[in-house]
């Protein structure tokens, strides 16, 4: 992009600090921010005022960086893997990371205001809605860490389930979106999609693929492997599948560097992982074709994701491409 960023103005947030917009796609406010260019982060300039002490608060869904500029800064933290809270010092140029349940507090003992830049991944979510905070990335347990300690940590915002969080966050997500004139596609083009006579390409591996629906996450596939044949051996290098045998038998082989590496045998009603990175061929039994149904995690993106391997079965008795 060419043009230059800068903080917005700091306005009182939830937990007694203050925040500035700057660098933040899901943020309405920001329209010069396109939705989506910062991939999975965000930026906001904070201060934290002299004598000032933040609630004490949990970021269910995101990790922060908090980075110190300016003034010197105590973050109290008290993540999972510790009995008791800690306290971590920091002067300007000095960060800490708090991840995703780790409970921390933001506190100035100074007599200057401490300012701090908040990079935060994913995206930080603060929703608005006529004048009240509808979503806020930011769940608040305690106004001070006696509070917390003097109920055993028993309290209701430390209860949320980390799922309903999710959930809230994709819905909040989904409606800044909207805001933001992000398009989604309209349910009048989401057709049926039938099976197809004949294939649309020949996999990488060799296999007969006829397309079928596709969205956003992931897509759906028909996949044929001719009686007697192997597959060529391949990785794929940014996607997942998971496979479930339609019709006939075959074998499965799978490797990872490090690992033993297994062979399956697999028939109608069996289901199977390829997860990214790994090598795999497989080979129809025969006495029929392989047929499978493919789920790839994220979309297919083409035939440079399979990369040639070494295998285990003979392709001379196969046929593979």
């Amino acid at each position: 992009m060419n043009r230059i960023f800068q903080a917005r103005g700091h306005f009182a947030v939830p937990d007694g600090t203050d925040v500035s917009p700057f660098l933040n796609a899901t943020d309405v406010s920001q329209d010069d921010v396109p939705w989506g260019a910062l991939g999975e982060m965000s930026i906001a300039a904070g201060r934290i005022g002299p004598r000032v002490h933040s609630w004490v608060h949990i970021h269910p869904a995101v990790t922060q960086v908090t980075y110190v500029r300016s003034g010197s800064l105590t973050v109290r933290m008290k993540d999972i893997a510790s009995p008791e809270a800690y306290d971590l010092a920091l002067e300007p140029g000095q960060a800490v990371v708090s991840q995703p349940g780790t409970l921390f507090q933001l506190r100035n003992d100074s007599e200057t205001a401490a300012e701090v830049l908040y990079i935060v991944s994913p995206s930080y979510v603060f929703e608005m809605e006529e004048g009240e905070v509808k979503h806020d990335d930011a769940i608040l347990v305690a106004r001070t860490w006696e509070e917390v300690a003097a109920a055993n940590y028993d309290l209701r915002a430390l209860q949320a389930d980390p799922y309903e969080a999710g959930a809230r966050r994709a819905e909040a997500l989904r409606r800044v979106g909207m805001r933001k004139g992000v398009i989604t596609a309209p349910l009048e083009i989401e057709e049926v999609c039938s099976l197809k006579a004949e294939y649309d390409y020949l996999a990488p591996d060799g296999s007969e693929i006829r397309l079928l629906v596709a969205g956003e996450q992931g897509s759906l596939a028909h996949c044929v492997l001719p009686a007697g044949k192997a597959s060529a051996p391949v990785r794929h290098r940014t996607v997942e599948e998971l496979w479930y045998v339609l019709e006939g038998s075959g074998e499965v082989w799978r490797g990872r560097d490090g690992e033993a590496h297994r062979q399956d045998a697999i028939r109608a009603g069996d289901s199977i992982r390829i997860p990214v990175g790994v090598a795999f061929q497989f080979r129809a039994g025969a006495d029929g074709d392989l047929k499978l149904l493919l789920t790839t995690m994220p979309p297919w993106p083409g035939a440079q994701e399979a990369v040639r391997v070494p295998g285990v079965f003979d392709k001379a008795s196969g046929g593979g491409c």
